[in-house]
């Protein structure tokens, strides 16, 4: 459980971070779907949650191809703010979204149930903390992007707020994942 759940918390380092350099990104999305989908593979615990995550990761990997191969539109990110998008693209980065969200929400209900069936329950309330946090920066982001891009004004700033709040909960749920993984392997071998 802990080599897997490492996997998942380096997926989701490589996926949160986006460091572009003329449009390249650095840490390719592709990879982080990659480590999340081995992760998801090798944990031994086999809730629902997992399994949702394990189809949005898959969907979420296909798509990072297709971006890679200038098929799809490059994902949003906090510094390309300034960019018009037309509806197709965004459209796409809507889709993006979503499947993310059905991502963490399988990341985050498959952990809190795991961690609720080994009578850990203050990990299994932050899994969910994390979860409804993200799920309400992503409403605000789906909200708000298509206005917010296209320069109305205070809207650029809820833009911006939402995306630093999506990020601030991906390095949350990142804590989460590595510290439940060495919890866990703690518990097995008392067992």
């Amino acid at each position: 459980m802990r080599t897997a759940c490492s996997q998942i918390a380096w997926g989701i380092g490589l996926t949160l971070f986006d460091f572009r350099i003329n449009g390249f990104d650095l840490l390719p999305d592709v990879l982080g779907f990659i480590l999340i989908l081995i992760g998801l593979a090798n944990l031994p615990d086999r809730q629902r949650g997992f399994g949702i995550a394990m189809a949005a990761a898959a969907v979420m990997l296909a798509l990072s191809i297709a971006e890679l191969a200038g098929a799809m539109p490059a994902t949003v990110t906090i510094s390309q703010s300034d960019r018009s998008y037309s509806l197709s693209a965004l459209s796409a980065i809507g889709l993006s979204t979503l499947c993310m969200l059905a991502l963490l929400y399988g990341l985050c209900e498959g952990f809190a149930r795991t961690a609720a069936s080994i009578d850990r329950m203050e990990a299994a309330r932050s899994f969910r903390a994390v979860w409804h946090l993200s799920l309400a920066m992503s409403v605000i982001m789906l909200f708000v992007l298509p206005f917010g891009l296209n320069g109305i004004g205070f809207l650029s700033i809820v833009t911006l707020l939402a995306g630093l709040g999506q990020f601030a909960a991906g390095i949350w749920l990142i804590v989460l994942v590595r510290r439940f993984g060495r919890e866990y392997a703690a518990t097995a071998l008392r067992e």
